[in-house]
Parts: C-alpha cells; structure tokens; sequence
C-alpha cells in the first residue's frame, strides 16, 4: 500500500503525454514547396522553391530553411520552432529576407486528426492549418481577414503551400 503513494508522485513528476519537439519529427528532410497565394483573384500568384528541416541547437529546436522564387525574384526564409513547456504550445518563429517583421505563431498539435493550428501571438488575427497525414505531402494554409475587413469577421485563405518530400 505504500508503494502507491509513491506510483502517483512519480506520475505527477513525469508527464506521460508531455510533448516535445520530437513530436514535429515528420518534418525533418528535405522537400519541394509550391505555394498559391490569393487564389481565385487578380492578385494571384505562385511561388516555388525547396526547404530544408532539421534539428538545431542540440535538438531542442527545429531548423526550417527555404530558398524560393516570388514574382521571378530570388526569397528565403526560415523557421525556428520548440516546445514551450510552461506556455503548453509549441512557438513557431519566422523570418523573410523580404519581409522586416519576425512572424510569432503559437502551434498546438492535434494527433488524431493529424493537423496542426497555428495562432497567430501579436495582436492580429491569423491561423495557419497544417494537414500532416501524409507524411511525405504536408498541406500548409493561412488564414486571414480580406485587406480592408474587421477582423471580427470570417477568416479567408490567403495562400496553401504544398510541402512534397524529395
């Protein structure tokens, strides 16, 4: 009997479900990217390119480079995404040679439905979606409210990138 006292502090010290960054494994390689963005207007564009993921910093964090083509001009960008474990989501950071402003994204995984749902963390409305059932073709799409809109109001595509594993 006295041992279960002791079965329910080691439980407690020992989260069996905590996640890590070990949970965002499927990333890890090298892919092709393909994104639409503004799809169905005037403003439509596609831009290509290829990204590379892998651990960084000891692994506690995951390294996303991709170097691509916008309008026929050379872009990169990167993403740095961990386990915040006080904060209980994982923190997706970005950064674009073409754009001054470091992307804040809180990512929250949902294993069943294998999908991720990233919020926007500074002040403006966005969601992202990332649909990773395969494996090996990851489907990525932010949200936004249309330019000129209340952001109260619904949230509308704004680009879907498709990650295809080389």
């Amino acid at each position: 009997m006295k041992q279960l006292p002791i079965l329910f502090l080691l439980c407690g010290l020992f989260n069996l479900n905590a996640q890590s960054v070990k949970d965002l494994d499927f990333l890890i390689g090298k892919w092709e990217v393909s994104e639409i963005v503004y799809a169905g207007t005037d403003k439509e564009y596609i831009e290509t390119g290829s990204r590379e993921c892998a651990y960084h910093m000891d692994g506690s964090w995951i390294k996303c480079e991709t170097m691509g083509k916008r309008h026929g001009r050379d872009r990169s960008y990167t993403f740095l995404i961990n386990y915040h474990p006080e904060k209980e989501y994982f923190q997706f950071l970005s950064f674009s040679s073409d754009y001054p402003d470091l992307g804040v994204t809180a990512w929250e995984i949902d294993t069943d439905a294998q999908m991720i749902i990233g919020r926007s963390t500074q002040g403006y409305e966005s969601i992202h979606s990332i649909n990773f059932k395969d494996k090996d073709k990851i489907i990525w799409q932010g949200l936004y409210p249309r330019a000129g809109e209340d952001a109260t109001l619904e949230l509308h595509p704004m680009w879907t990138e498709t990650a295809t594993r080389k």
